[in-house]
Protein backbone atom coordinates (compact mmCIF):
# COMPACT_ATOMS: atom_id res chain seq x y z
CA UNK A 1 0.00 0.00 0.00
CA UNK A 2 1.35 3.35 -1.04
CA UNK A 3 -0.68 4.98 1.83
CA UNK A 4 2.37 4.78 4.44
CA UNK A 5 4.59 6.43 2.27
CA UNK A 6 2.12 8.97 1.12
CA UNK A 7 1.34 9.88 4.45
CA UNK A 8 4.87 10.31 5.56
CA UNK A 9 6.05 12.36 2.23
CA UNK A 10 3.15 14.62 3.24
CA UNK A 11 3.83 15.10 6.90
CA UNK A 12 7.42 15.80 5.68
CA UNK A 13 6.22 18.41 2.70
CA UNK A 14 3.68 19.90 5.56
CA UNK A 15 6.69 19.72 8.22
CA UNK A 16 9.43 22.22 5.07
CA UNK A 17 6.11 24.62 4.74
CA UNK A 18 6.01 25.37 8.39
CA UNK A 19 9.15 25.64 8.60
CA UNK A 20 9.46 28.03 5.51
Amino acid sequence: RDIAGNYTMRSFFQGVVMLQ
